[in-house]
């Protein structure tokens, strides 16, 4: 039995009558979802609560279409579910919008991520409160919807907040923070509450202690922060979301899984709805059009002519990034039918949009397999590998890098001011690097070259040499001031970054600000100087792809500019690796 401690909040000052009076009042006098504004020590709640005794109504989660990878917004969310009330869901990850805590709907599981505390449904409509062994997988048999997030606030009753020991460590969670919060009553009552100020997570944890939970766990807020009830928007989220949870009536669901598959009413319904988007789009009204294949998709997400023809109508649109995520979704539909060379061609198609998402990768390494090509099936996995490792390491604003002839382009690019991260944000102030630029950085691209013997890199600017020793391969981006590193066998990747930051940052505000949105854990970390100028290296673990990695950050300050090394690979390989990273780090040079 995991043991808590109990904290005492001491700014949190409520008579005995306000608390019981504010318990009373998670007990809705009617069976019904209520919303209301609850004054708590000056604090004030947006509370929906949902009467789960009653067995009127039932919790179940959503993720965005063709998840994972995508996201929605949460109009487009409430649209297609046409739900009681909603709120958004768990946090997700800024760079590759995968959720960080575990999902499973319709007693699936569609994600795993290993941390956090989850609320649990059974098909009885019994809703628990579970904490996840950090990086553990956990048997969900029992639950027909899971979400996890976290950390927990209250346990039976009293506040337990132990972030780290549950795997969080980003600084915004950590942090003040706009809140949302999902808890428990006694009597069986559902209660999520939104406080749109900041507050640590002690003062939330003794809000919702206030509120009468008894168990309760925190999830994500900031500019994710979102609340429907009863057809009327209470707040509207501030970026696209992964994942929502939501409340529909009760009926009892079948013991078998609910979803896999689409009835014959609903695929008649969808493929009513695909006629109406080829409609549309021999019209050329391509928005129309791609809500009506968004439809049908949601009713019968089985249909390779649904996704091939919703490519269509984003490519017509200049969506790039959309197009290539539904040629994807239609290859991986056709490997499973086995039409193994159809697949590969749609999805060649995708790579050549955009060839830095692993998941294509790993689709095409199945297509190639299924056709008895065992050397290109091990290439594309090597791939889908490398591509997993640098869309963490890159961190640009949110942009995702894509290798291709040579140079580095970006899909989906997104300025610093406008790519927050999946987690919550304390304020404007603190999202990604935004209000760290000077004025005037005095230039805005790389000026280098390759060394003859193609192991170094020279840039004038900045005036760098980077070196990197052999069987490693590097491409360069000038304009996004980047270098991306690889090793031509092993796991091993690297990037080199620039960034203009005023002369009175420090570097590690800047570091702080870089890796936040990320769930690292910091290993350890010690200043250091390069050619005169302060230096800092810093050693994490982080999970990528259910497998732990060793991550290594050098950072360096010249005048307005901050250079940042990024080396990584898995944690079992990183003895192997670490003579290497240290090379790399060691022949730097700054003039």
């Amino acid at each position: 039995m995991t043991r808590f401690r109990i904290y005492t909040v001491l700014y949190i000052s409520i008579t005995a009558a306000a608390a019981a009076l504010l318990m009373l009042a998670a007990a809705p006098a009617t069976a019904e979802v209520t919303y209301s504004k609850k004054n708590v020590d000056g604090i004030e709640c947006h509370v929906l609560e949902i009467p789960l005794a009653s067995k009127k109504f039932r919790i179940d989660v959503d993720v965005a279409q063709n998840f994972p990878g995508t996201d929605e917004s949460f109009e487009h969310f409430v649209d297609r579910i046409k739900p009681v009330a909603a709120v958004n869901g768990t946090f997700f990850c800024k760079n590759d919008l995968k959720p960080v805590g575990d999902i499973v709907k319709n007693g699936r599981q569609l994600h795993f991520g290993g941390l956090g505390t989850a609320v649990c449904v059974t098909k009885n409509n019994e809703v628990e409160f579970v904490d996840v062994p950090l990086w553990k997988h956990v048997d969900w048999t029992k639950y027909l919807t899971v979400l996890a997030a976290g950390p927990r606030l209250v346990t039976n009753g009293h506040i337990t907040v132990f972030p780290r020991e549950q795997g969080f460590t980003d600084p915004a969670v950590l942090g003040s923070a706009n809140r949302m919060a999902i808890g428990l009553t006694q009597k069986g009552t559902m209660v999520w509450v939104a406080v749109r100020r900041a507050i640590s997570l002690e003062r939330t944890a003794a809000i919702m202690q206030a509120l009468g939970c008894t168990q309760a766990m925190n999830s994500d807020g900031g500019a994710s922060q979102a609340m429907y009830f009863k057809g009327g928007y209470v707040i509207r989220a501030q970026r696209r979301l992964t994942n929502v949870i939501y409340v529909v009536p009760y009926k009892r669901p079948a013991d078998a899984l609910i979803g896999v598959s689409a009835s014959a009413s609903q695929a008649v319904t969808a493929d009513e709805h695909f006629n109406r988007g080829q409609n549309f789009a021999s019209k050329q009204d391509w928005s129309a059009a791609i809500g009506e294949y968004r439809m049908a998709i949601s009713l019968d997400p089985n249909q390779a002519a649904f996704y091939n023809s919703l490519g269509v109508a984003y490519s017509a649109t200049g969506n790039l990034k959309e197009q290539a995520i539904a040629l994807r979704q239609a290859g991986k539909i056709y490997v499973i039918k086995g039409l193994y060379d159809t697949a590969i061609a749609k999805l060649l198609q995708a790579v050549k949009i955009m060839d830095n998402d692993p998941e294509t990768y790993r689709s095409l390494s199945k297509a190639y397999d299924g056709k008895g090509e065992i050397e290109l099936s091990i290439k594309m996995l090597k791939e889908a590998e490398k591509y997993a490792f640098l869309n963490n390491a890159i961190q640009s604003g949110g942009a995702v890098a894509s290798v291709k002839s040579g140079e580095l382009s970006a899909f989906s690019m997104q300025s610093l001011e406008s790519a927050p991260s999946g987690g919550e944000e304390p304020d404007a102030q603190e999202s990604g690097l935004s209000g760290l630029e000077p004025e005037a950085p005095g230039f805005s691209e790389f000026d280098g070259y390759f060394g003859d013997s193609g192991r170094e890199y020279y840039e004038f600017n900045l005036g760098f040499t980077l070196y990197w020793p052999e069987e490693w391969h590097a491409e360069a981006s000038p304009k996004r001031m980047l270098v991306v590193l690889s090793h031509q066998s092993e796991a091993y990747y690297g990037a080199l970054q620039a960034f203009p930051v005023r002369e009175d940052v420090s570097i590690e505000e800047f570091e702080r600000r870089f890796i936040a949105g990320s769930y690292k854990s910091e290993i350890r970390r010690y200043e250091t100087a390069l050619g005169g100028y302060p230096a800092l290296r810093t050693l994490y673990e982080e999970i990528i792809n259910d497998r732990s990695t060793g991550q290594q950050y050098f950072y360096v300050k010249k005048g307005s500019w901050m250079i940042v090394i990024t080396l990584m690979t898995y944690a079992e390989h990183y003895a192997d690796a670490a003579p290497e990273f240290a090379a790399i780090v060691k022949n730097f040079r700054l003039n």
